[in-house]
């Protein structure tokens, strides 16, 4: 009779250390797990960053193409920092912008702005293929991004500019709509060219 009880203290102690090595195991999984998504989502944050930055910057490129090689004017970025400023203000919709008087530090709140956006938009590959996009990125993704990135300008800044909606007011929309075409094109093979960039370098970095 001792021997069994002996037995089942022994068999119960084991029992609770089983349930002890189990519940710990859990929790240690979970918290991995916790910490491997919190790690996940720097990473989006920073690739996110990082092409959209790089995005912008070959958008810009294209903006200096316009302007030296084909003589067009791009857009004056203190327009867009114009707009926002008087959007603090209280003022959503223009005439006309350039008609609208001008606000101290517009040039650096419009570029502000310019790049702040391109990194907002930096995130819609995600919406369209997923996080996968930037491990392997394709520019068919990174082309109709920047196609869908055009809704901005046609639905929301130039009919606030008072240019109509697709610059639908301007004396030649057409000529306008085919430059903000071009110009998101170019935004979407920056995407490309950032995430891909991006990529060898956390291969190298074994990020």
């Amino acid at each position: 009779m001792p021997d069994s009880v002996a037995t089942s203290r022994i068999s119960s102690s084991y029992m609770i250390d089983l349930n002890l090595a189990l519940s710990c195991t859990l929790v240690d999984r979970v918290a991995l797990a916790h910490k491997r998504k919190k790690k996940l989502n720097i990473m989006v944050v920073v690739q996110i960053l990082v092409t959209g930055i790089g995005a912008t910057l070959v958008m810009d490129l294209w903006s200096l193409f316009q302007k030296h090689i084909l003589k067009i004017a791009p857009l004056n970025y203190a327009l867009v920092g114009r707009w926002a400023l008087w959007l603090s203000l209280g003022k959503v919709r223009h005439n006309t912008i350039c008609a609208t008087p001008s606000l101290h530090g517009e040039r650096f709140i419009g570029w502000l702005c310019h790049y702040l956006i391109g990194i907002a938009f930096a995130a819609v590959p995600l919406a369209l293929s997923g996080a996968d996009w930037f491990y392997a990125p394709t520019l068919a993704t990174a082309l109709l991004s920047g196609v869908v990135t055009l809704l901005a300008p046609f639905l929301i800044l130039q009919p606030a500019f008072g240019f109509g909606v697709a610059a639908s007011r301007t004396p030649r929309p057409w000529l306008a709509r085919s430059l903000s075409l071009l110009a998101h094109l170019a935004y979407g093979i920056g995407l490309y060219l950032a995430a891909s960039a991006y990529k060898v370098m956390a291969m190298s970095a074994d990020l």
